[in-house]
């Protein structure tokens, strides 16, 4: 069982076994890691780290600062995890891993093991343990990444994830038409347009959801009669 579960959709936030984790305030150690479990079991370069977090400090300072940050990470991660959190950072002079362990649940990873394992496959093809993975998925998906930061390298993630997200529900939609499962459909096409409402084929996948009960709301037999569908 995870002694530590963080949330990374929405709000920065650590979560112990039984309460949250508040020891981790400084808003740059929560950055470096959060690059961290970004990319889990990546090797860092110490200086590349500290120029991405502390790019206008002087190098000498911003290693310095680099330094203060890992303590901050560590002293929480032990007080949560104890013994296991040794295992959750390897550290040497030139270099820093988070490296993946049981101990610690992260809902990006969740969440990016499920779309993973989809790639590939149709919607309309899910395997009921894909499915039932990518509904887990997209609940994880409370929010955008870490709302409220706007560095480059968070609008980057912030953007694929986004993306895989309206991909994940996309597949959902096609599952739900091809078993005809209405009101879940309509329920994860909305969830898309709230996201990008010009997206066609979500329209066109909402028609179609509505035929299969009997009834076309006027909005869609307009588009579809526009379209010749």
């Amino acid at each position: 069982m995870a002694k530590l579960t963080v949330i990374l959709f929405g709000r920065f936030c650590i979560h112990g076994t039984q309460h949250s984790v508040n020891g981790l305030h400084a808003r740059r150690a929560q950055e470096l890691f959060s690059q961290l479990l970004l990319h889990r079991d990546r090797i860092y370069p110490r200086e590349t780290l500290a120029s991405l977090l502390w790019e206008d400090a002087a190098p000498a300072q911003a290693r310095k600062y680099l330094r203060q940050a890992l303590w901050q990470i560590q002293a929480v991660l032990e007080e949560t995890a104890g013994a296991e959190a040794k295992n959750l950072l390897t550290l040497d002079a030139d270099w820093i891993q988070l490296n993946s362990a049981e101990s610690l649940a992260l809902d990006i990873a969740i969440f990016e093991h499920a779309f993973e394992a989809c790639q590939g496959t149709p919607g309309t093809q899910l395997a009921d343990t894909q499915r039932k993975d990518l509904e887990r998925a997209v609940q994880l998906y409370r929010a955008d990444l870490l709302e409220g930061w706007y560095q480059d390298w968070c609008l980057f993630e912030r953007e694929r994830l986004q993306n895989w997200y309206l991909s994940a529900l996309d597949k959902l939609v096609a599952w739900c038409e091809a078993h005809e499962d209405v009101e879940c459909g309509l329920a994860y096409a909305e969830r898309i347009l709230r996201k990008d409402p010009a997206e066609e084929q979500t329209h066109y996948h909402i028609m179609r959801l509505h035929w299969i009960t009997g009834v076309v709301p006027r909005h869609c037999a307009s588009i579809s009669a526009a379209k010749g569908f």
